[in-house]
């Protein structure tokens, strides 16, 4: 197979160097002071976050995603809550707003220092005080996933004990969310920058930061889950999946996330150089849509019609190259809740989306071929970003809606942008590719439409979907909560509430010189200890 030469920004390659050559080095020929060749890691992936904080919305991802910060709860393959830096944990038979955890003896920080359960707490009450303290568009939404009367310590038995305010059946999952991950109190107090060079439990230590160009690590001598498989790592953010892909066949990196289906299959027709990991995720691309009573969005004959003119199994299948599968409801049905039991009674009809805005008397009466609604134009704000094809999902919506004259503008943005204008409600429709069972399960993700969450920034209001979800919310027995996830997907699909994209297909390409690569459901653990150079 012929290798293509990344191409790379000048400005972007020069801050790459002078961030490497600042932090001592960082090529994969750097020798250590024994003369050997120092393993290193070269990872290319797509930006999102723009700090390492853990209080900051979703910059606690990278935390965790570049091995830096660990929770007390990891998930397991199949989205399960299984031990971290807690070994073990149960509820209080008495009590079901009390936990107690115990944590693993010997853990240690980045800098040396013990991680007792008295850290923990500390680590989770500063997380909740910072991020109360910071903009609710950027803050983590902690306090949505749950909240306490009480968290202490007894660093004797090296348990934790947890008193939530409301029963939080997903206790577990919400703790293995990144934002809880467990960081030094003690270091930041000393003056250690948590945005930049957060000291943590993880088996690598970030050594420099930047969000425009990525994170040098190295690997924590402190690491309590033995040595880390390379001495050095760079996360590279390259943000078109192109330019990855040209990087990768160059050897310029060695992993790369995410590759899109119109370059994947060099990667797949030569297992000989390369590695492709990939499974149909718990992730879903969705058009989160505003309820604001002044945008066209707000009108259930719009949102009804751009449901029934989009093609959407097409798109996935062919536009995006069967990157992603289709299904009418917003939780993925990898996952097991009752998908095959929904009905779409807004499925691909643009005849009959013509005829919806028609009777709506939503009509095009100047013969521009656009549609008006209060009197105005209809021209529908939908942002976007490049990464896991939004922009071509985007794209082929705008095509669509206007052959039926409704007009569509597509803003072209991060991911992290498009999160904080969608808190803000600076739009009508925010293209987006979540992680739906964040928690484990999906329910944290629909309190997106709960009305009373601090999570639903779009204004939906429906007494059914709030009755549910409420039960939802305190219900330990899986199979009530699986029925109750079925039934709010219905309740959305009937109320055209949401535009589901598709469920997306998670994929990472690698070369087959790195070993212990893996693809999982959570999509939270890119860089493990099992990563290292292959025998």
């Amino acid at each position: 197979m012929k290798h293509k030469a990344a191409t790379w920004p000048l400005p972007a390659v020069l801050t790459l160097v002078l961030l490497l050559s600042a932090c001592g080095g960082g090529t994969p020929d750097d020798s250590d002071s024994s003369g050997e060749a120092a393993a290193h890691l070269n990872y290319g992936a797509y930006i999102y976050g723009s700090s390492l904080e853990p209080a900051r919305s979703y910059d606690s991802w990278e935390l965790v995603r570049y091995g830096i910060g660990e929770c007390l709860v990891r998930f397991e393959e199949d989205l399960s809550p299984g031990p971290w830096l807690a070994e073990s944990w149960e509820l209080d038979p008495q009590d079901s707003r009390v936990w107690t955890f115990r944590i693993r003896e010997g853990l240690k920080f980045s800098d040396g220092t013990d991680c007792k359960a008295s850290d923990a707490a500390a680590s989770l009450e500063r997380l909740f005080a910072k991020s109360a303290a910071l903009d609710a568009v950027e803050r983590a939404e902690v306090r949505s996933y749950f909240t306490y009367e009480s968290i202490t310590a007894d660093d004797a038995s090296n348990t934790l004990t947890i008193t939530t305010r409301e029963p939080t059946p997903d206790l577990p999952g919400c703790l293995a969310y990144p934002w809880c991950a467990i960081v030094s109190a003690k270091a930041e107090a000393a003056g250690a920058d948590m945005s930049t060079a957060p000291v943590a439990t993880g088996p690598y230590r970030a050594v420099s930061f930047d969000p425009a160009i990525g994170c040098r690590l190295e690997a924590n001598p402190h690491y309590w889950g033995g040595t880390p498989g390379y001495q050095t790592i760079d996360m590279q953010i390259i943000a078109d999946s192109t330019t990855r892909s040209m990087a990768l066949q160059s050897g310029d990196i060695d992993v790369a996330s995410y590759i899109t289906y119109a370059d994947i299959g060099a990667f797949r027709d030569d297992p000989a150089h390369y590695e492709v990991h990939e499974l149909a995720s718990a992730r879903s691309a969705y058009l989160y849509m505003n309820f604001d009573p002044a945008r066209e969005t707000s009108d259930p004959a719009i949102r009804q019609a751009i449901l029934l003119c989009t093609d959407n199994a097409t798109m996935c299948d062919i536009t995006v190259g069967g990157t992603y599968r289709y299904g009418p409801g917003i939780v993925p049905d990898t996952l097991g809740y009752g998908n095959e039991n929904l009905t779409d009674p807004f499925a691909f009809d643009p005849d009959r989306a013509a005829q919806v805005l028609d009777e709506a008397g939503i009509l095009d009466s100047d013969g521009d071929g656009w549609r008006e609604w209060k009197g105005r134009k209809i021209d529908i704000d939908l942002q976007a970003y490049e990464n896991r094809s939004m922009d071509v999902f985007a794209a082929a919506i705008k095509t669509q809606c206007a052959a039926i004259g409704i007009d569509v503008t597509v803003s072209l943005t991060s991911s992290d942008a498009v999160v904080l204008s969608q808190r803000a409600g600076t739009y009508d429709m925010a293209c987006y590719n979540t992680l739906v069972a964040n928690t484990g399960d999906p329910a944290k993700f629909l309190a997106y439409w709960y009305s009373p969450a601090e999570a639903n920034t779009c204004g939906y209001q429906n007494e059914e979907y709030d009755r549910i979800y409420a039960a939802l919310s305190q219900e330990f027995d899986g199979d009530r909560r699986r029925a109750y996830i079925q039934q709010l997907q219905q309740i959305l699909i009937d109320g055209a509430a949401v535009f589901n994209c598709g469920y997306y297909m998670s994929n990472t390409c690698s070369s087959t010189r790195v070993a212990g690569v893996q693809q999982v459901l959570s999509d939270f653990y890119w860089i493990t200890p099992d990563l290292r150079p292959a025998a």
